[in-house]
């Protein structure tokens, strides 16, 4: 598949130090190309897809920090690249088991960024109003590998009820979560567990079950900046730690 896209311009309504030209962004473009396949296998108990993909991205729009105005700017870098390999597949190993894993494997990349505010270097912080142009370096957000794996079971008991379970491993490698690649807002790789234990009647009118997100309580977070007014600090956007619920369905 080939696809286009665009993301319109506009307005940064926080810009207060910055000329008119710093006022604006522009709109984003990209092209798209994907090459795949999905698999049937092992007599239908089994599916495998793989997808291959590239896109390249004029003008995109990045936001970051920005210390002077203490608040968020956007600004178009000049390209930026993103390509992979996805895999996943799903294999029903009887009538009460099935298995599934997903894999994904992503380069993204500045091309070119001429305007880009300097970033951190060999632990050293950039200088005030430095600018400079950071093509070849990886995106922030965007870590390398990503992936899961997951076993599911519902298998009937003699007394007419179903036992219910359901587990994940799920997890990434590490990537840093600010514009500036500052190495308080490094994120490590991490994996995370998550169950499902339940029970359910013959004819799904009602279940029970026990579920546990992020088991073992990592400690992770999906964006970071540095603290208003407060140097030298970081602020994270923190994702949930360990959550259990018990949830009750009812059908009718």
């Amino acid at each position: 598949s080939y696809a286009k896209g665009s993301k319109a311009g506009g307005f940064v309504g926080a810009q207060s130090t910055g000329g008119q030209d710093a006022f604006e962004f522009e709109g984003e473009t990209s092209q798209s190309l994907e090459l795949g396949t999905k698999l049937t296998l092992l007599d239908g108990q089994a599916t495998l897809n793989i997808a291959a993909y590239t896109s390249k991205f004029e003008d995109l729009q990045v936001s970051g920090f920005n210390a002077a105005t203490n608040a968020f700017i956007t600004t178009n870098a000049a390209s930026a690249k993103s390509q992979g390999v996805e895999v996943e597949g799903n294999w029903r190993v009887n009538s009460s088991v099935s298995v599934s894993g997903s894999l994904a494997y992503n380069d993204a990349t500045y091309d070119s960024y001429p305007t880009a505010p300097c970033i951190w270097k060999n632990g050293v912080p950039p200088a005030a109003n430095c600018v400079e142009d950071i093509g070849g370096t990886t995106l922030p957000r965007a870590p390398k590998w990503s992936g899961a794996f997951n076993v599911n079971i519902d298998h009937p008991l003699e007394n007419g009820l179903r036992v219910l379970a359901d587990a994940t491993v799920r997890g990434r490698s590490g990537t840093y979560l600010e514009e500036n690649y500052s190495p308080s807002s490094y994120q490590d790789s991490f994996s995370k567990v998550d169950l499902r234990l339940g029970l359910a009647a013959a004819d799904d009118s009602w279940t029970l079950a026990l579920i546990g997100r992020n088991l073992t309580n990592e400690w992770t977070a999906s964006h970071s900046f540095g603290t208003p007014f407060i140097a030298g600090s970081q602020t994270y956007v923190v994702d949930p730690g360990r959550v259990v619920s018990i949830q009750l369905g009812l059908r009718y």
